[in-house]
């Protein structure tokens, strides 16, 4: 048996043999019934060989054997245990000098009044944030082991509001890390690679960390650190009115016609060119025109949205084709599968239709007619076909036969017509 190498393994190969007493008990009844037979066989002067006598008394004794092995490793795993409690022990004792530790570092963090070292501060913050969550693990590991060895659990109150304490700090770092980072790339990198809503989403994200640290602070009465949110706060708050304009300005679909009604709107060009920037925008003055950006942006995502469910209808027409078996045993194709090419019909039609009272189609109004029109033609087209493939595949057996040939001859010949029709058609 392989030795546990921890409270765990421990506890689980004692559980392990605990429970092959139960098992040997229901062996025994199988053992005692093999004894039975040999029992019988005794009465009738069987002659057991040498080797059948030995696997006899070897099988009797076998649960004997069983049950000595267990008592002994059971004594074994009694003494392992006492061990491994002494050691854990020990650790408790490190770990708990390892708290004191992180207490005072985390006392040391009041001093970190320096925004300025924002980086360096919430990097400190990030290793501290993993011990106190190592610690935490670490004390959770503890107390189940205690459990396992039925020692009363300790109390570790101590590190978990540790871990409260720190968490003002610490969210007031990787914030001012977020924010200041996030801000410096918004305004600065090319117009065409700003992330508008992952702008967005960052701000909210700040604006609502940043309010409840300025508040726990506040509580506190820790002025220094106060001091640190409300700067913090601060730009976060006057950045408010920017976020709704960036995003407006970065919405998907913005052309070079949206940016010309921007322009002519607020009386100065507004135009994308080389070098533009948030900062771009901002000096010019468009925080001023944000319902005239919210506006137009908003227009361009709805034109771009049906720009993009014209470029999916026709994108869904790509590699739809039809079967073109042979009918019965004709050289004569027909068409087949044409099912799903009606479905597809039908839905782009309604689609199309919708389009055309859509208030943003005039950038794409002759293309949704045109679209629109090929659909109804091709519907109607289809249905026909397939209307007129319905009857030639109905007649054509019957005008076929000889008999009907000589009763219907004008019939016939009319058939014949649009037979030879529809064959080259369809070959």
């Amino acid at each position: 048996m392989k030795t546990p190498e921890t409270i765990e393994d421990l506890t689980n190969t004692k559980q392990f043999i605990a429970d092959q007493g139960v098992e040997i008990e229901k062996k025994k009844k199988e053992i005692d019934e093999i004894m039975d037979h040999y029992a019988i066989l005794d009465e009738f002067n069987y002659d057991l060989s040498y080797t059948d006598q030995q696997e006899k008394w070897h099988l009797f004794g076998c649960p004997q054997r069983l049950v000595g092995i267990m008592e002994s490793q059971s004594q074994v795993l009694e003494k392992l245990k006492e061990q491994m409690i002494k050691d854990m022990e020990f650790e408790q004792e490190e770990f708990l000098e390892n708290i004191t530790n992180l207490e005072q570092t985390i006392l040391e963090f009041e001093k970190n009044d320096r925004l300025d070292k924002y980086n360096d501060i919430a990097a400190s913050v990030d290793e501290v944030d993993k011990k106190i969550q190592d610690c935490i693990d670490q004390a959770r590991k503890f107390n189940s082991n205690e459990v396992l060895v039925g020692k009363e659990t300790t109390d570790y109150k101590q590190l978990f509001q540790l871990a409260k304490d720190f968490s003002p700090y610490s969210n007031l770092w990787k914030t001012a890390r977020t924010w200041f980072n996030g801000h410096n790339g918004w305004m600065k990198c090319p117009w065409e690679e700003l992330d508008a809503p992952e702008l967005e989403s960052t701000w909210e994200s700040c604006q609502k960390t940043i309010n409840q640290v300025f508040r726990q602070f506040r509580d506190r009465k820790q002025e220094s650190m106060l001091k640190i949110a409300e700067s913090i706060k601060k730009g976060v708050d006057d950045f408010k009115t920017t976020v709704p304009l960036a995003v407006a300005l970065r919405k998907e679909g913005m052309k070079e016609r949206h940016w010309d009604q921007i322009s002519e709107t607020v009386g100065f060009d507004i135009r994308p060119d080389e070098g533009f920037t948030l900062t771009t925008v901002l000096d010019k003055g468009m925080l001023k025109h944000i319902d005239i950006a919210d506006e137009v942006g908003e227009k361009a995502f709805k034109e771009y949205n049906i720009e993009k469910q014209l470029a999916k209808m026709k994108r869904e027409w790509e590699g739809l084709n039809f079967l073109l078996p042979r009918f019965k045993q004709t050289p004569t194709y027909t068409i087949a599968g044409f099912d799903e090419a009606i479905n597809l019909l039908d839905e782009h039609i309604v689609a199309t239709q919708a389009m055309q009272f859509s208030v943003f189609k005039k950038p794409f109004e002759q293309e949704i007619e045109e679209w629109n029109a090929k659909l109804l033609l091709a519907s109607d087209t289809l249905e026909q076909w397939v209307s007129c493939q319905g009857q030639w595949t109905y007649l054509q057996p019957i005008f076929d036969s000889a008999d009907i040939m000589k009763q219907l001859p004008n019939e016939t010949k009319k058939f014949k017509g649009v037979d030879i029709k529809w064959r080259y058609i369809m070959n």
